[in-house]
């Protein structure tokens, strides 16, 4: 199972080319019934705009045992055009079952594309064990 999953989207106008998470650490403390996670996060997304239409702003997510941290990029991307994005939204604690994997998950929210705003379908497989709060 992998640490980092990127979900499939492929109706989005963005693609997430690669994820990196150096500076960011995880901290698990795992009992019979539950694990007790903090996550101090940086990441530095890599993109590409895969549609034939600008993107003016888009909406990333980094999932970590149903803590999301976002972050938001006001920079446009014009079709074909790659573009990163550095966050470091800070710290987030958590509860995950115990003996469930913890995952980090990385999606697109969502993208203005100037006359309007677009969300992309999420399609998370089962086997991650991620219970999503929607």
């Amino acid at each position: 199972m992998p640490l980092i999953y990127v979900v499939e989207q492929p109706d989005s106008p963005i693609e997430i080319v690669s994820v990196d998470l150096h500076g960011t650490s995880l901290e698990i403390t795992d009992n019979d019934f539950t694990a007790q996670f903090t996550v101090q996060s940086c990441a530095n997304y890599k993109v590409r705009n895969r549609s034939d239409r600008d993107v003016a702003a888009f909406d990333l997510e980094l999932l970590v045992g149903g803590a999301p941290n976002r972050v938001h990029s006001s920079s446009p991307l014009v079709s074909g055009q790659t573009g990163e994005i550095k966050a470091c939204p800070g710290i987030e604690t958590g509860t995950a079952a115990s003996k469930s994997p913890i995952s980090f998950l990385v999606s697109v929210v969502s993208a203005d594309l100037k006359d309007c705003f677009y969300r992309p379908s999420l399609r998370i497989p089962h086997s991650l064990g991620v219970k999503p709060d929607w």
